[in-house]
This record gives structure tokens, sequence and C-alpha cells, in this order.
């Protein structure tokens, strides 16, 4: 076995943290299930893609692909995540990803290398104070 990071290793990772954070809401609420409702509340509220019939998210004059992408990476813990990644979850097609992310809002978003992936690169939103990964 080599100690190469594969994509299914990154993912776990990420799912890993997932389940964490997911064990410490249920820890937050136990049995307050007012709190239970006023978060639910907060969390439908944070959701910005508005999922048509396929499946697929539209893109209203308000909410361009910029704002699905930044939504997206708010809605998962602002994770670094993969172009392809990010247009499976999202349904935006990795072109308008690109778009956004090496142009309209290129300042907005960090990059590092995948790990033992040659060219592919993760990404995730700027975090302020803090210099890039």
């Amino acid at each position: 076995m080599t100690n190469n990071v594969t994509p299914i290793d990154n993912l776990i990772e990420i799912y890993r943290e997932r389940l964490a954070k997911a064990e410490q809401i249920r820890d937050l609420i136990n049995g307050d299930m007012e709190f239970a409702k006023e978060l639910l509340s907060i969390l439908q509220a944070v959701v910005i893609v508005d999922a048509v019939p396929s499946g697929r998210p539209t893109v209203t004059q308000k909410r361009g692909h910029a704002d699905i992408v930044a939504g997206f990476f708010n809605s998962c813990g602002n994770e670094w995540t993969s172009i392809m990644q990010i247009a499976e979850i999202t349904g935006l097609a990795e072109t308008s990803i690109r778009q956004v992310i090496y142009k309209t809002r290129a300042n907005d978003f960090e990059k590092k290398p995948l790990p033992g992936h040659g060219r592919i690169k993760v990404w995730r939103l700027k975090i302020t104070g803090e210099e890039g990964g």
C-alpha cells in the first residue's frame, strides 16, 4: 500500500469532518425542538440554489453562477473542493465554474494542488485575514 492520497481518501476526510459537524449539531439540539426548528429555518434560508423539477439549479436574474458557486462553498463549510465536485453538486457546467473562479470572481477564491494529482486543483472561498493555502 502506498502513501498516495487518492480522491476517495479526500472524500472520506470531507465526510469525516461533516460527520463530526452533524454530531455536534445533534448534541446542540439534544431534545430542544424549538432550537431545532429555528436552526432548520436558518439553514433553509441559507440555501441559494433553487431546484427545478429536473433537480438541476436554475439561474435567475438575482442568482448568477458566481452566487451559486459562493453559496455552494458557504453551505459546505468552505471545504476544499474540485471543480468537478462543485459541478456534480450544483449542476453547473464545469466551464461556468471555471469562468467564475478564474475570471468573474477570481479574487474571491483560493486554490491549492490536490496532492498526488498533478494539475488538479481544489478551491475554496478566501478566508479574510488568512493567506492562501
